[in-house]
């Protein structure tokens, strides 16, 4: 194959999405402008994933205090819907 200058080529199982705003929402502005906060409970941020369980997966969304780094709430759920039960 090297003398040939053939190559092998691995199909992706999954598709790479760089663009985090979807087609009719678009992407969201950058209220936060990369400002340093002095003071707890000014700049709050969210974070959203995955967990892998033994049969399904569960959703976990997380909002973290910027100056403390801390989590201020987070909720976990089988389903996503709106029935979401916030924790502090």
């Amino acid at each position: 194959m090297r003398e040939r200058a053939l190559h092998t080529f691995t199909k992706r199982k999954f598709a790479l999405k760089l663009n985090s705003g979807d087609e009719d929402g678009g992407v969201f502005p950058n209220l936060y402008l990369n400002v340093i906060p002095n003071a707890l409970g000014k700049v709050w941020v969210a974070d959203f994933t995955y967990i892998r369980l033994v049969d399904s997966f569960a959703h976990l969304a997380a909002f973290l205090d910027v100056c403390s780094r801390k989590v201020v709430g987070y909720a976990i759920s089988r389903s996503f819907d709106k029935s979401w039960r916030w924790r502090q």
